[in-house]
């Protein structure tokens, strides 16, 4: 069973959420907001999981009955609102069907044990207009028991007058400083390896344990390194050598092109603090402090724009070789 203790990072969320659970001032509606690689739905699952404990803590425990009932996914005032299961062809739409059964017309319910019925729709907004109007007058009139939490990717999909009548949580991507210490917890990742994933994966815990657990990224990761530690002298043979490399690995494209911003975003700031612990890539202080010491601002920061240009190309579909051989002659004739 999720818990606040096993959500990598928002720990100004986790404080607002307890501190509502220990003061009794807990809001009839709440709308998480925020992409779902951020750790969402797994505050979202925490927090639920907090509000039907019998012990009435800050923090599920894990053991009482409701608890248990919560982890084996068989708990009565925990009510899920999804797409009817009985639909033959799934859109992933929430009508006003599915609604006004699982959420309008349960809510007058009194909960079966816990203190409160909780009804957590996820995809929220993936509700039609009519869906959302039919929500308004529970929102407008909950029984002191219900709570409703609403979780979507962005709060502006759903009606003002929904908005309006719940408390939004803004849940923000992950700290690299979150994840590092997420992959070292869990056993993924070394200190450093753990720097390197949590820099390249962009907030996104997921990736960054995907990224961790790959056999493939090592050899790949000293590939780009290796290139990039010499991009003057690079030969126009080592440039097809790359490509080839590339052609390898096309679905790996992007993660290439992140470790190549990455490794650039190092030497800026390794220029700039002249201090090793900005560095993500430990493993590469010697070539970064090297390429600081021999390139001034001005090509540093035209080397990451160079690499976030090739970036757009690739998800524009721009032909995968042809950007790659672009960037990397643009370096090549740019850095030292």
């Amino acid at each position: 069973m999720m818990s606040f203790a096993s959500v990598s990072g928002h720990e100004d969320i986790k404080l607002r959420l307890q501190e509502n659970l220990s003061s009794g001032r807990i809001g009839h509606a709440y709308i998480f907001e925020g992409e779902d690689a951020t750790g969402r739905d797994a505050l979202v699952e925490a927090f639920a999981a907090a509000l039907l404990c019998e012990k009435g803590g800050k923090e599920a425990c894990g053991n009482c009955r409701t608890c248990v009932q919560v982890a084996g996914g068989n708990c009565l005032d925990l009510i899920y609102v999804t797409e009817d299961p009985e639909k033959k062809k799934k859109t992933g739409i929430i009508g006003v069907k599915e609604v006004r059964v699982t959420l309008v017309d349960q809510a007058s319910v009194r909960p079966f044990a816990a203190r409160y019925k909780v009804f957590l729709m996820k995809d929220a907004q993936n509700m039609t207009t009519e869906a959302q109007n039919a929500l308004l007058k529970t929102l407008e009139e909950p029984p002191e028991y219900v709570i409703i939490i609403l979780v979507c990717d962005d709060a502006d999909h759903l009606l003002p007058t929904v908005r309006s009548r719940a408390e939004i949580v803004e849940v923000g991507a992950l700290s690299e400083a979150a994840i590092r210490k997420a992959l070292v917890r869990e056993g993924l990742a070394d200190p450093e390896k753990a720097a390197m994933c949590a820099a390249l994966a962009a907030g996104d815990l997921g990736a960054a344990e995907a990224l961790a657990s790959s056999e493939n990224f090592d050899r790949l990761n000293h590939e780009v390194c290796s290139a990039l530690r010499n991009m003057e002298q690079m030969s126009i043979r080592r440039v097809h050598d790359l490509l080839f490399l590339l052609k390898d690995h096309k679905e790996n494209a992007d993660l290439i092109l992140r470790i190549m911003r990455v490794w650039y975003r190092d030497v800026l700031l390794f220029k700039a603090t002249r201090d090793v612990r900005s560095i993500s890539l430990a493993d590469e202080y010697r070539h970064i402090s090297r390429c600081a010491a021999e390139n001034d601002y001005l090509k540093l920061e035209k080397a990451i724009q160079d690499v976030e240009k090739a970036q757009t190309r690739l998800n524009a579909n721009v032909n995968n070789e042809l950007t790659m051989e672009l960037l990397l002659l643009s370096l090549k004739e740019n850095i030292k």
